[in-house]
C-alpha cells in the first residue's frame, strides 16, 4: 500500500511538474482600454491608460485549446479620461467607482489555437461595477517584434449585463444608448 500511495504521488507530481507552463508577460506603456459609447446627440470615447505591468500567466494545454489560471488585471476607474470633465465625472459615477474602483479583466482560455495565430477566440471574465460576465471576444495578434505582441479585443457589451444603468443628462434630454463597445489594446511581451 506504501508503495502504491508513493507511486501516485510521484505521478501527481510529475503531471503538475510538467502539465502547467507559467510565463511572465510585461504590459508595456501604450496599452489602453477604451470605452466607447453613443447618446442621442454625439458619439463618446473614454480612455483608460494601462501602466506598464508584469503579469505571471500559469497555464496549461487541453485538447486544442489553452486554459489560464490565476490571473488578473486590475484597471483603475479613476485613470478614465473621456476629454470632457463633466462626461468624465458621470462615466465614473456610472461605472460606481466609489463602490467598485477597479474593472477587472481575467483570461481564462484561448480556444481553437491553429495555424492562423493572429485571430484567436480567447474567454475572458470581465468586472465592471462588482459585477462579473464571461465572454468569448475575438482577439487579433500581431508580433511587431521577437517577442513583442500586439493584441486587440473588441467587443459590443449590453450596460444593463453589468446591471448599470445607462447615464442621462440635462434632466433626461441627453441619453446614453445601452449598448456600450470596449477596446482592448495590449503591448506584450514575453520576458
Amino acid at each position: 500500500m506504501k508503495t502504491l500511495t508513493i507511486l501516485f504521488f510521484c505521478i501527481f507530481l510529475t503531471l503538475f511538474a510538467f502539465g502547467q507552463q507559467v510565463e511572465a508577460v510585461r504590459i508595456a506603456s501604450g496599452s489602453t482600454l477604451d470605452l466607447k459609447g453613443v447618446s442621442n446627440i454625439n458619439s463618446f470615447t473614454c480612455q483608460l491608460p494601462i501602466p506598464p505591468k508584469t503579469l505571471t500567466l500559469g497555464y496549461h494545454h487541453q485538447s486544442d485549446s489553452i486554459v489560464f489560471e490565476e490571473n488578473q488585471l486590475l484597471l483603475t476607474v479613476d485613470h478614465f479620461d473621456c476629454e470632457n470633465n463633466m462626461m468624465t465625472r458621470d462615466l465614473k459615477k456610472t461605472l460606481k467607482m466609489e463602490e467598485h474602483p477597479y474593472i477587472k479583466l481575467q483570461l481564462l482560455g484561448i480556444g481553437k489555437v491553429n495555424s492562423n495565430k493572429e485571430k484567436v477566440q480567447a474567454n475572458m471574465k470581465i468586472s465592471i461595477a462588482g459585477v462579473s460576465n464571461c465572454y468569448w471576444l475575438n482577439a487579433n495578434i500581431k508580433q511587431i517584434a521577437p517577442t513583442k505582441y500586439r493584441v486587440e479585443l473588441k467587443h459590443t457589451f449590453d450596460m444593463n449585463d453589468f446591471e448599470i444603468e445607462p447615464p442621462t443628462a440635462l434632466m433626461g434630454l441627453i441619453k446614453v444608448k445601452e449598448d456600450i463597445s470596449i477596446d482592448l489594446l495590449l503591448i506584450l511581451s514575453l520576458q
